[in-house]
């Protein structure tokens, strides 16, 4: 991967006194331009091409123009103003590093990046804050919607605006990681785990995570119902539903749009959990269902053996133990055979 090397730099123009923050601001602003000359050239044309206000100080660099701080012009007399800066350029510098590491990764990147609505809320947001884990937060929202527009809504850009250190780590660590791609919570050891209750109640009270009586089941009798958690599946018996415990969680649309941005996959030891989770809140379907052409009940002779659920980490079963060397195909035709299909009328 070609570099290319920054040869431009910065003419820090000061007054004969300078604070505190005016210094810090200048550091940034060498470091952001220091920065460029660590980028792949593909990463330097957006800089260049784009006209999103927040790479502005960065494209002057690379387009030849000498960047000048005046003590005057940028009103660093105003403390905020200062603040907001500094801000604005770490921020610039980690969305430039998310794009990277995607183009390392072979994946798509944005050939030039505009100022929208959202990304410009984004922006203006984050600049509220110095903190570095904020702004990386933040930044991964700005990413994925310069991916992909409207990711993220404004009500979720407001929700954002109220979070503290406390309910980012609670959804990093004790949500998202515990949630389907659909949004589904499966991640309270309810008997044990009251910490975890609590942080649940805190993203309630956020505005991040609904709480009801939540019933989950196939819509196509002859398939299982699929909890996709990134690597991980899990295909529920087609005669069996989700019905969670009182009360159930899912995600809000704004929590979903969170998750996605920040692309938490779940691991084993989260997996373990929800397989925990999974056995408590299967419910036998006692009466018909009803589903797309048909209605389902299982068998009165149906397998006490085949398991309710299994999970797979992408086509290998993993749980149960004793179906690690059977298909995900075998899984469905046993389910299918455990129940009885009464075609609706039309």
């Amino acid at each position: 991967m070609s570099k290319f090397e920054a040869t431009a730099t910065a003419e820090l123009k000061a007054p004969k006194q300078i604070d505190k923050n005016l210094g810090k601001a200048m550091v940034s602003l060498a470091d952001g331009a220091k920065s460029l000359a660590c980028l792949p050239e593909k990463m330097l044309d957006i800089v260049k091409n784009s006209s999103a206000t927040l790479f502005s100080p960065l494209s002057a660099h690379l387009h030849g123009v000498a960047a000048k701080i005046e003590y005057n012009n940028l009103r660093y007399t105003d403390a905020t103003q200062q603040r907001k800066e500094i801000s604005q350029m770490h921020l610039a510098t980690n969305v430039l590093e998310n794009f990277s590491n995607r183009l390392e990764q072979g994946k798509e990147i944005p050939e030039i990046i505009e100022d929208t609505d959202t990304l410009f809320a984004i922006q203006n947001t984050a600049s509220e804050y110095t903190d570095k884990q904020f702004l990386e937060f933040w930044a991964e929202l700005y990413t994925q919607e310069a991916l992909k527009p409207n990711t993220v809504s404004k009500k979720t850009i407001e929700l954002c605006k109220t979070l503290d250190k406390e309910i980012i780590d609670i959804l990093i660590n004790d949500i998202f990681p515990y949630c389907s791609s659909t949004g589904l919570f499966l991640g309270i050891n309810r008997a044990t785990e009251d910490y975890k209750v609590n942080n649940v109640s805190k993203a309630f009270d956020y505005g991040f995570i609904n709480k009801g009586d939540l019933v989950h089941h196939s819509s196509e009798p002859q398939f299982p119902y699929q909890l996709i958690f990134g690597d991980y599946n899990a295909f529920i018996h087609t005669g069996y539903q989700i019905s969670t415990l009182h009360p159930g969680f899912d995600l809000t649309v704004s929590g979903i749009e969170i998750k996605k941005c920040l692309s938490l996959l779940s691991s084993k030891e989260h997996i373990s959990d929800i397989i925990d989770e999974l056995k408590h809140i299967m419910m036998h379907k006692s009466k018909l269902i009803n589903n797309s052409n048909y209605q389902t009940k299982l068998k009165p002779n149906a397998s006490k053996t085949t398991p309710k659920f299994i999970f797979t980490e992408g086509k290998k079963i993993i749980c149960p133990l004793n179906w690690q060397n059977k298909t995900i195909q075998d899984y469905c035709t046993e389910c299918l055979a455990n129940i009885e299909l009464i075609k609706k009328k039309a």
